[in-house]
């Protein structure tokens, strides 16, 4: 269990790790056993001429003395049962020992089990004769191992031989043959099945984080943007998974934006199509109205000259801001970034505008404070314009003001425009800063049409300079517009 859980927090990089060292050591080591023991079974038929060997006299007399107690039993226990099992008993011992047994009666051999060709020479039967056929006798290449059986009036003489000189040429190539040939089995068994066991180790953390990567991909491309992948291993996956939904999260905004931006362009279509539609039918009833002399007055016919005038200016003007936007929307508009007083640019743009806008029934009060901010100036003039335009378009008061001040909190300028018309929905006021949105019926009626892209123009051009623009409602009625500028730190 504990190996387990060890293994299973391995992440993928230790596990192919593990599983090369182990591709190499795993048959290494099973090769290594079993060639050391195909060693051992050659050196010992090599040295001792059999595969079991006698390493001394005492470890042949041990095992001569075992196989006298069956060959006893043999001769003794009438059983038929008993003398089968003890004969074949006797039988792997000769053969396992290269040894050979033969049992006489009256110089008679009546029992001979074993290597038949393991002759024993006269020199060492008389040696054994001399000695009462009770020893045990290593000379030379032979072991013997003598002893007398007694059983009433018979007595039977057993001796027991093996031969311990180097086998034969043929015998040590067939050994080798054979032990070659295990050892190649072994080892392409122990390559075949370590491969399985570690291929399994290795892919078995591998399936189940692809399951998920191509779950979640079949979810993307299928449509399903809200699919998040819940993944909580802390393994290379882990990285990958997080990519994948930060992928999605990013595919979600670009979809919506396009979205947003078709959606914008359709708008802006309508928007345009529709407000240069009002003026030109107007232009055209006018002119119609001149060609059919029913402005029959020259008081008539100058004020007929005079809408036309308006209504070709409200065209320019639109046009100019359409196209200021389009500009600004194919990153096609020049920012020219300069060091300024902020107060003193500021009233540079709105003082000439003070008189002609309250001849129109706005009224402009102005309060900035002074402090040194890079800005482009034609984008904060054009800033400035469009706030004052759209505040005098669409406040209803008999006595419209708008108030531009300012204020330093932290590093920020914070300018302020703030009218006292009616303000919008609060729900809206995210909205207002998108193209051609009207957020009331009061910025919808005829005589107070406007282009749509002021507000529009104004966020795009104070995030051209580093800044950020919102929206609130007075309290008491009203509309602030609030901009925000990152003043420069002084390090000095």
């Amino acid at each position: 269990m504990k190996l387990y859980k060890l293994t299973k927090n391995l992440n993928i990089k230790k596990r192919l790790v593990i599983s090369n060292i182990l591709m190499i050591v795993i048959p290494v080591v099973i090769c290594s056993v079993i060639g050391i023991a195909g060693l051992q079974m050659v050196w010992n038929i090599a040295v001792n001429g059999t595969i079991w060997g006698f390493e001394d006299s005492e470890d042949f007399y041990e095992r001569a003395e075992d196989t006298a107690k069956i060959v006893e039993e043999i001769i003794l226990d009438n059983d038929d049962s008993h003398q089968s099992r003890n004969k074949n008993r006797l039988d792997k011992i000769m053969k396992s020992n290269m040894m050979s047994v033969n049992i006489y009666e009256n110089n008679e051999i009546i029992y001979q089990q074993g290597n038949e060709t393991l002759i024993i020479p006269e020199n060492i039967l008389d040696s054994a004769e001399r000695l009462g056929n009770e020893c045990t006798i290593i000379q030379g290449e032979y072991c013997l191992y003598a002893h007398v059986i007694k059983e009433d009036l018979h007595t039977y003489q057993m001796f027991l031989v093996a031969k311990t000189s180097e086998p034969s040429y043929t015998t040590l190539k067939i050994c080798i043959v054979i032990m070659m040939l295990i050892l190649i089995v072994t080892v392409i068994l122990s390559i075949y099945f370590t491969n399985r066991f570690l291929t399994g180790f290795v892919f078995g953390k591998i399936r189940k984080p692809l399951e998920i990567l191509e779950y979640g991909v079949g979810q993307i491309r299928d449509g399903n943007l809200d699919y998040r992948i819940d993944y909580s291993e802390n393994d290379e996956f882990s990285a990958v998974c997080d990519a994948f939904n930060e992928m999605a999260v990013r595919l979600k905004k670009s979809v919506d934006s396009a979205l947003k931006n078709e959606q914008s362009q359709k708008e802006l279509l309508a928007g345009i199509s529709h407000d240069i539609r009002s003026p030109l039918t107007s232009i055209q009833g006018y002119v119609e109205g001149l060609l059919d002399n029913v402005a029959d007055t020259p008081e008539k016919q100058r004020k007929y000259l005079m809408t036309i005038k308006q209504k070709s200016e409200s065209i320019s003007n639109m046009v100019s801001q359409i196209f200021t936007f389009s500009k600004m929307q194919i990153d096609d508009y020049p920012v020219n970034i300069v060091h300024v007083d902020i107060k003193a640019e500021i009233e540079r743009i709105i003082f000439p505008l003070r008189d002609e806008y309250e001849h129109k029934g706005l009224k402009i009060n102005l309060n900035v404070q002074s402090a040194e901010l890079s800005v482009d100036t034609q984008l904060l003039n054009r800033i400035c314009v469009n706030l004052i335009s759209n505040s005098l378009k669409y406040n209803n008061e008999s006595q419209a003001e708008i108030n531009i001040f300012s204020e330093i909190y932290q590093n920020r300028y914070i300018l302020h425009f703030a009218d006292n018309g009616q303000g919008v929905d609060e729900q809206a006021l995210d909205k207002l800063f998108d193209v051609f949105y009207r957020s009331d019926p009061a910025r919808n009626s005829p005589d107070k049409k406007g282009s749509g892209l002021g507000l529009a123009i104004v966020a795009n051009a104070v995030k051209r300079m580093n800044g950020t623009v919102q929206a609130q409602n007075v309290t008491g009625g009203g509309l602030d517009i609030i901009i925000k500028f990152i003043m420069e730190v002084d390090n000095e």
